[in-house]
């Protein structure tokens, strides 16, 4: 019998396998959900400017962006199986047996496989979200007034999936070493998420100033 879809489970359950002692899910798994988040909240920021007579210039385009993320967030929750199903490979390479020369040559090619496939889930993360953290950004002033501060939490959601599947695609490299995928990898990753990092550092910014953020002190924890 097939297994259900973690991406199907209840919020409760997904996060009871998460905390579990098992190999998978993992952080790429919860990149990919942060991800699916931020998108969800960046179409309803859509959907409530859409029709806004205030905003008439920009219907085209708050139309455009909630097309993408709309098309965006089941193919991220589908990352959240995936990325499951590519550590339990590298967990598998990892316990092949080693007794023998050919049995230590043998294992490490196929751990070497496994963590590049294991890099794809991430990749994939940072292809959907990049594109998305962008056009976040793109909003800025464009959408109903009321909707700012979702704007920024979907900002904040897809900088937590670009940062914690980074972690997890820095994770692979390591682990292949001298292995030139390794080198291909991180090409890729950097280019994918360059502009995106600078976009959500951009919104950020100008969400603090727009809603006027009181900053709290680093050691009390509380507003000055």
């Amino acid at each position: 019998m097939a297994q259900p879809a973690i991406a199907d489970a209840s919020v409760a359950s997904f996060l009871a396998s998460l905390a579990a002692h098992t190999s998978s899910p993992g952080g790429g798994a919860a990149a990919a959900l942060a991800g699916a988040t931020g998108a969800a909240l960046l179409s309803m920021v859509c959907h409530y400017s859409l029709g806004q007579e205030d905003l008439a210039a920009w219907q085209e385009q708050i139309a455009m962006t909630l097309g993408r993320a709309e098309s965006s967030r089941p193919c991220l929750l589908a990352i959240v199986d995936h990325d499951a199903i590519a550590f339990q490979r590298v967990a598998t390479a990892y316990a092949l047996p080693r007794a023998t020369k050919d049995e230590r040559a043998a294992r490490k090619q196929t751990i070497a496989t496994a963590l590049a496939g294991a890099a794809e889930p991430p990749l994939a993360v940072g292809e959907l979200v990049a594109p998305l953290a962008s056009e976040a950004r793109a909003l800025l002033g464009r959408v109903n007034h009321n909707l700012v501060s979702d704007l920024g939490a979907a900002g904040a959601f897809f900088e937590t999936a670009l940062r914690t599947a980074q972690f997890n695609v820095v994770e692979n490299v390591r682990g292949l070493g001298q292995d030139q995928r390794g080198t291909t990898i991180a090409a890729r990753w950097r280019e994918l998420t360059a502009r995106a990092f600078q976009d959500l550092a951009t919104l950020r910014r100008s969400l603090d100033d727009e809603l006027r953020l009181p900053s709290l002190d680093a050691e009390s924890g509380t507003v000055p």
